[in-house]
């Protein structure tokens, strides 16, 4: 009788799943990708709208939402995870006289 561990069902099953489909080898995207990967998708379906005639304009309009609501959720995820544009040494406040100082933000 053949005995196979859990962990070597789980590491047989991802490795068919990986042949079978491209998709499931990917590797997860990280949070910054993510939301660029979201803001793509939203201008995407922005783009779609000047090409759609008739009864698929709904579905476009429910996309654009769609994916502007994933966008922004990201973009909320990623600021309660600390993520951020521009490297820390580079971030600065500018005053109303012109004056920087170091952002608030930045330690």
């Amino acid at each position: 009788m053949l005995s196979i561990s859990m962990a070597g069902a789980y590491t047989i099953i991802e490795r068919t799943l990986a042949k079978i489909s491209p998709l499931y080898s990917r590797r997860h995207p990280g949070i910054v990708e993510s939301v660029e990967e979201a803001r793509k998708a939203w201008h995407q379906a922005q783009h779609e709208l000047n090409f759609i005639k008739g009864e698929m304009i709904d579905h476009v309009i429910f996309k654009i939402n769609a994916t502007e609501r994933r966008y922004v959720a990201l973009l909320l995820q990623a600021r309660t995870a600390g993520a951020c544009a521009w490297p820390e040494a580079e971030l600065k406040t500018v005053s109303a006289t012109g004056a920087t100082e170091k952002h608030p933000l930045s330690q």
